[in-house]
């Protein structure tokens, strides 16, 4: 992985405490600890990375592109910071993983 790929996550994961405050602040309830939004989420985290294509992530999630199409919506809809953009949105589900995992 390049510096300049994740250096926005580094940053932010320097002070776990604010990382969790990012994290809460722009997922909203998006971030939390539930099955039904980890589906949510991975599925948006996909999304962005398959470059919002809709028929890539319904190939990898093995569901169709109406599907696909809702959980992004229902996502996007449990996002608590209306004005997070696109590289937010990014950052905060990959530093979510990141915690995730680190817990």
């Amino acid at each position: 992985v390049a510096h300049e790929d994740v250096a926005l996550e580094a940053l932010l994961l320097e002070d776990r405490t604010a990382a969790t405050r990012f994290v809460g602040r722009v997922l909203g309830p998006l971030a939390q600890d539930d099955p039904r939004m980890a589906e949510l989420r991975s599925t948006l985290r996909r999304y962005f990375d398959a470059d919002h294509s809709l028929a890539k992530v319904a190939a990898l999630e093995h569901i169709s592109k109406n599907t696909v199409t809702y959980r992004i919506n229902k996502a996007l809809d449990l996002c608590g910071y209306a004005g997070a953009t696109t590289t937010d949105l990014r950052a905060a589900l990959r530093i979510h993983h990141w915690l995730e995992d680190d817990a």
